[in-house]
């Protein structure tokens, strides 16, 4: 399949799920600031935001009514859904909002926000928003270390900044960053790169992104891009559905990588589960098929920082 082709595709899905998308943000807006604070006697109290001062939050709830409440009395607090709040049903802040499963979306972590993240043991990432817009992580990559004999073999790691750009606020943001890649083995430090541009379009917890990037390897730019459509879907408090595509340009067409998986969030922890396939060609029987590798990627990820709680 030709890198054309594939982008005609990538723009027909995406215009589809974009429109299905604005369909659900019409009736699912979400605007003032609702707290969830969980006291340290096990209650949880839920309210519209009145004041957070630095003796007492201030709520506003329907349930009970305006309240004060002493925070040398409260376990933690933060964020949740105003269109969600009449139900109190448990719903929170969704501290995976930044990307899917390994592809970024449009959002960013906001100021004093942060979380590390584990995949197969082996891969860790940690992030962190220094402004409500500026993202900055660190990945590290242990297996290099544990396949190396001797012991002389620094692991690969990246760099990955991202500037977050909220066109209108819950339904259309665009994230602009770059993977900065030392891999071992190379002459020069940082010499494998990519930059690239994301366009998320839904809200923090139900959205599609389309995005492009460009590999930069040693100050050279790639002839041809690879573009990337994922989506997240949250269901219910806990359980979100996701799903990443890769289009990576070869020289007779482009491989496609698709992904597909489920996360459970918690307040304090979050587990991903997914799976990997691609289109194998067969070059003895000039036939193809589709191989969808039935060992899960799992992935968990601890959030931390003042921004989520306080």
């Amino acid at each position: 399949m030709s890198a054309s082709t594939i982008s005609k595709k990538i723009f027909q899905y995406s215009l589809f799920l974009v429109l299905f998308l604005f369909t659900i943000q019409l009736s699912a807006q979400q605007e003032a600031l609702v707290i969830e604070a969980e006291m340290k006697d096990g209650t949880t109290i839920i309210g519209t935001l009145v004041e957070d001062n630095e003796t007492h939050l201030i709520l506003d709830s329907k349930t009970i009514g305006r309240v004060s409440i002493d925070k040398m009395k409260i376990r933690f607090y933060n964020r949740v859904l105003k269109n969600l709040q009449a139900q109190e049903n448990g719903w929170f802040e969704n501290p995976n909002a930044t990307r899917n499963v390994f592809s970024p979306t449009g959002y960013g972590l906001r100021r004093n926000e942060g979380y590390y993240q584990n995949f197969m043991l082996g891969i860790n990432q940690v992030s962190y928003g220094i402004t409500d817009r500026f993202t900055i992580g660190l990945t590290l990559e242990a297996f290099t270390l544990l396949a190396s004999t001797s012991g002389n073999i620094s692991p690969a790691f990246a760099i990955t900044p991202k500037y977050s750009i909220p066109v209108k606020k819950d339904v259309y943001n665009i994230g602009v960053g770059a993977m900065i890649v030392n891999l071992p083995h190379t002459d020069q430090l940082f010499d494998w790169n990519l930059l690239y541009v994301v366009n998320t379009f839904g809200s923090r917890d139900r959205n599609v992104s389309v995005g492009v990037a460009y590999g930069l390897k040693e100050g050279t730019l790639a002839n041809r891009p690879t573009f990337t459509l994922a989506g997240t879907f949250r269901i219910s408090p806990k359980l979100s559905l996701i799903t990443e595509n890769w289009f990576i340009p070869e020289r007779d067409g482009s491989q496609a990588f698709n992904l597909f998986g489920i996360r459970i969030t918690g307040k304090k922890v979050s587990w991903d589960f997914s799976v990997i396939g691609t289109k194998i060609d067969n070059g003895f029987k000039s036939e193809s098929y589709y191989l969808l590798i039935p060992i899960p990627i799992v992935g968990v990820t601890f959030p931390f920082g003042k921004g989520w709680t306080s």
